[in-house]
C-alpha cells in the first residue's frame, strides 16, 4: 500500500512538472510573435499597458498560455503597479531568461529590446528546426532505406537464388 501511494505521488510530481515544461515551451514557441505584435502597437503610439492587452487578445487563439500571462501583466499595471515591476512580476511567474532579458532594459529601449529579443529568438528556432531537420533525415536513411531494399529487392533475389538452384 505504501508502494501505490508513493508511486501515485512520484506520479503526480511528474505530472506537475512536465505540465509545466510543455507549458512553458508553448510560452517560449510564441515569444516572437508576442514581441513583435508589442513593437508594431507600441510604434502606432499605444501605452505599454494597452499594447500588452491588445497583444494578449490577438494571441489567445494561437498562444493561450503566453496570452494568459500577458493579460495577468496587463491587469497588474492597470492596477497601479509599475511597469518594470509588473515585467519582473512576469519573468518571475514564467521563469525564463528570455523574459528576465526584457526586464533589465529601461523604458526608452524597450522597444529595440523587443525587437532584437524577438529576432534573436526566431533565429534560435530556425537553428533548432535545422538540427532537427538533420536528425530526421538520419532517422529516415536509418529506419526507411533497408526496409525499402528489403521490399523491393527481397521478391528478385528470392527468384534469382531458386534459378541458380535449379540450375544446379
Amino acid at each position: 500500500m505504501l508502494f501505490a501511494l508513493t508511486a501515485a505521488a512520484l506520479g503526480c510530481l511528474l505530472s506537475l512538472v512536465l505540465r509545466e515544461r510543455h507549458r512553458k515551451r508553448r510560452i517560449r514557441a510564441g515569444l516572437p510573435d508576442a514581441l513583435d505584435l508589442m513593437w508594431f502597437y507600441s510604434k502606432t503610439g499605444l501605452p505599454l499597458d494597452k499594447t500588452i492587452a491588445k497583444v494578449c487578445k490577438v494571441l489567445g487563439n494561437f498562444h493561450p498560455d503566453l496570452s494568459e500571462e500577458l493579460y495577468l501583466t496587463s491587469w497588474e499595471m492597470r492596477a497601479g503597479m509599475r511597469w518594470d515591476e509588473a515585467l519582473c512580476s512576469l519573468s518571475e511567474r514564467t521563469g525564463m531568461d528570455e523574459i528576465k532579458a526584457l526586464t533589465g532594459t529601461g523604458l526608452l529601449g524597450i522597444l529595440q529590446a523587443v525587437r532584437m529579443q524577438s529576432d534573436s529568438l526566431r533565429a534560435a528556432r530556425c537553428q533548432r528546426l535545422k538540427r532537427q531537420a538533420i536528425k530526421r533525415g538520419f532517422v529516415m536513411a536509418l529506419f526507411l532505406v533497408p526496409p525499402l531494399f528489403l521490399v523491393t529487392l527481397g521478391p528478385e533475389t528470392v527468384e534469382l537464388f531458386r534459378q541458380l538452384s535449379q540450375g544446379r
